[in-house]
C-alpha cells in the first residue's frame, strides 16, 4: 500500500489535481499556484503552521508565533503581485493553553497586518493536542503573477538570500546560545512577506514563486509549470555573510544552504527586464536565465547538470 512517506509532498500534489473532477468558471486558476485566483481578481491562500514543525515554544515567543504565521501566509499574496486584503486564523490548541497566550499571538500577527491595512476577518477555534494555526489569506489584483508564465529569453531573479532563515532555524534550534547570526534568526522567526516588492512587480515581471520550501525546490516548481529550461548560474548566487560565516565554522557548503534551505519567503521571478539591484527597499539578484527546453539545471563553470530539488518536503522530512 503506497504511503504519503513513499510518494512525497509534490507527487501528492500532482495526483491531487487529478482526483479533482468538479471545475467552476469562477475560479480562473485553481490548484497549482502560490494562491488560488477567482475570475474577478480575488487571490486566495491557505497555509498551515504546526507546532515543532513550523516553530518550536523552545525559542519562540508567542507574538512571534502569531508573526510567522502571518507573514508566511501573506508570502503567497506576495508572490501573486496582489495587494493583501483580509486574514481568516484558524486556532488549533490544547484546552489547557493559557489565554493570555493566545491574545498574545493575535498581537504577533497584528505587528505585521496593521502596518499592511490587513484585518483579521474570521476564522475557526479547535481544540488539539498541539497549537496549530491554519491561516487564509485575502487578496487582490487585477493581473496576477503566476508560475506558469515564463518564457525563453528571460532572466531569473531573487529577492533577498535564500538560505538565511535556514542557518536562523539551526543556530536557534540546535545552538540556539550561539551568539551573532541575528538576521538569520530574525529572518527565521519574523519573516516579512514581500508585499511591496510583489506590487512592484507588475508589469515588470513575466513569473514569479515564493521561496518557502527551498530555491531548487521553487525554481523547479517555475520550470514545470511554464514548460521552459531553467538554469540557475552558480556563480550568481547571492551570498550572505552570516551563511558564509555559518558554513566556515561548522564545515558546511554555502551553496547548500543557499539552494536548498527552506523558508526564506522571498521572490524567485523572471523578466526580460534588465531590472535593478534593489526594489522597495531589498536587494536583487539576477541568478540565471530561461532557455527552451525543460527542466531545472545548475550551471558550474560552464557545464549544467540536474537542479535536484532537496528544498523542504512534508512528507519526507
Amino acid at each position: 500500500m503506497l504511503k504519503l512517506e513513499d510518494l512525497g509532498e509534490i507527487p501528492f500534489l500532482e495526483r491531487l489535481t487529478s482526483w479533482i473532477k468538479t471545475r467552476n468558471p469562477k475560479v480562473k486558476i485553481g490548484i497549482g499556484d502560490d494562491a488560488l485566483v477567482l475570475a474577478d481578481g480575488t487571490v486566495v491562500t491557505s497555509d498551515a503552521y504546526s507546532e515543532d514543525i513550523h516553530f518550536s515554544q523552545r525559542y519562540f515567543n508567542a507574538e512571534e508565533i502569531g508573526y510567522k504565521a502571518a507573514g508566511a501566509t501573506l508570502s503567497d499574496i506576495a508572490a501573486m503581485g496582489a495587494e493583501p486584503i483580509c486574514l481568516l486564523v484558524n486556532l488549533f490548541a490544547p484546552r489547557q493553553l493559557e489565554v493570555e497566550f493566545v491574545q498574545r499571538i493575535y498581537t504577533g500577527i497584528q505587528e505585521l497586518t496593521d502596518p499592511l491595512n490587513v484585518e483579521i476577518a474570521g476564522g475557526d477555534t479547535v481544540a488539539d493536542k498541539k497549537l496549530v494555526l491554519s491561516c487564509t489569506a485575502l487578496g487582490y489584483a487585477k493581473k496576477p503573477l503566476l508560475r506558469s508564465t515564463a518564457a525563453p529569453g528571460e532572466a531569473l531573479y531573487i529577492s533577498g538570500f535564500p538560505g538565511l532563515s535556514e542557518v536562523g532555524q539551526v543556530v536557534l534550534g540546535i545552538r540556539r546560545k550561539m551568539e551573532g547570526f541575528d538576521e538569520a534568526k530574525a529572518r527565521h522567526m519574523r519573516p516579512e512577506p514581500r508585499i511591496a516588492l510583489g506590487l512592484e512587480l507588475q508589469g515588470k515581471a513575466s513569473s514569479c514563486i515564493d521561496i518557502s520550501d527551498g530555491l531548487s525546490t521553487d525554481a523547479m516548481e517555475i520550470a514545470k509549470a511554464s514548460k521552459v529550461k531553467l538554469v540557475i548560474e552558480h556563480g550568481l548566487l547571492p551570498r550572505h555573510p552570516e551563511i558564509l560565516a555559518y558554513a566556515e565554522r561548522f564545515s558546511y557548503n554555502w551553496d547548500t544552504l543557499v539552494l536548498n534551505g527552506g523558508e526564506d519567503f522571498e521572490l524567485l521571478f523572471t523578466s526580460s527586464r534588465q531590472l535593478p539591484h534593489e526594489m522597495a527597499g531589498l536587494p536583487i539578484h539576477r541568478i540565471g536565465r530561461i532557455e527552451k527546453g525543460k527542466g531545472a539545471y545548475l550551471e558550474i563553470e560552464g557545464k549544467l547538470k540536474p537542479l535536484l530539488s532537496r528544498g523542504y518536503d512534508h512528507f519526507n522530512a
